[in-house]
């Protein structure tokens, strides 16, 4: 009977480490999918920031290359001269933005992520040449471009390579 009892004993001391170690475990990977979420809202807030008052940085004909590290593994980054008229047909597989072109949205900057607006924001007047909008690829997780002061807006130009 002693021996029963002392078996009982440990098998319980074994269930309850395992149960310990099992809620350690989901606790941890909890915690760590909420610090990677913070990190992302962070690095997106801090790209809409780098970016913002981009057509009052520059003074009229200064023409200077940008570099911005992209954040979050975002797939995309269209960038939209909402003076001009964009076919909006164009963006069939992102009806979000779809409907932000079409009704000229106040936002010009998307970040998009599996077809998905993972941010968009207003960052300042643009002029971009037709066909008036510009989509990056991040390479390396990072984008460029050059960034042309023009008096009360911004030309933005792709960088090549």
């Amino acid at each position: 009977m002693h021996k029963k009892a002392e078996m009982i004993g440990e098998v319980f001391k074994y269930l309850l480490v395992a149960l310990f170690a099992v809620m350690i475990l989901v606790f941890g990977y909890a915690m760590v999918n909420l610090l990677k979420e913070r990190e992302c809202k962070t690095e997106l807030a801090k790209f809409e920031i780098d970016l913002k008052g981009l057509d009052k940085s520059l003074s009229y004909g200064s023409r200077e290359l940008q570099s911005h590290i992209v954040p979050c593994n975002v797939d995309k980054i269209y960038f939209f001269d909402m003076s001009k008229s964009i076919a909006p047909e164009r963006f069939n597989d992102i009806p979000l933005m779809k409907n932000a072109v079409a009704s000229r949205s106040s936002k010009n900057v998307f970040l998009i992520e599996a077809s998905d607006i993972k941010r968009s924001f207003y960052a300042g007047a643009f002029e971009i040449a037709e066909p008036h909008y510009i989509c990056f690829k991040p390479k390396l997780n990072k984008i460029s471009f050059f960034a042309e002061g023009a008096g009360e807006s911004t030309k933005i130009m792709k960088a090549e390579g």
